[in-house]
């Protein structure tokens, strides 16, 4: 996935929950796995910007990206 595309996935996965919260509260577990889904997005996309800082490959494995999308998912 491109940084590009990583970010808007992140970006929409924080929106969404922000709206979980606000619609079910800060205490739903709805809310919570929300959270941990863009916070998942959110690690995997400093990685990569980590890894242009450090001057190394960025580039994201199918297996690497499959995993994270079941993260995502879980």
């Amino acid at each position: 996935m491109t940084l590009k595309n990583k970010f808007l996935s992140y970006t929409e996965l924080q929106r969404c929950a922000n709206e979980a919260k606000l619609a079910y509260g800060t205490q739903s577990p709805l809310t919570y796995e929300s959270y941990q889904k863009a916070n998942v997005a959110k690690r995997e996309l400093m990685d990569m910007l980590e890894a242009i800082d450090n001057g190394t490959d960025v580039h994201i494995t199918a297996e690497q990206e499959e995993a994270a999308q079941k993260a995502r998912l879980a």
